[in-house]
């Protein structure tokens, strides 16, 4: 049981160290730095002008397979 409980206690250990070792990297990598990217908003009629045009290249697209 003494056995047991000692592989327990260093599998704690050990997810503990991986959980940093993870967050380094994480810090390495620029992720999670709170910076938010984020971009800019379109208006409703410009997402409206860029559906229908996305649909006509669609749809030019599916006559052209034919």
């Amino acid at each position: 049981m003494e056995i047991l409980k000692a592989l327990k206690v260093e599998a704690t250990k050990l997810e503990q160290q991986l959980d940093r070792v993870r967050a380094a990297i994480t810090a390495l990598n620029g992720e999670g730095s709170g910076r938010k990217r984020g971009g800019y908003k379109l208006s409703a009629a410009t997402r409206r002008k860029m559906s229908i045009a996305t649909k006509k290249r669609w749809a030019l697209r599916k006559r052209g397979a034919k």
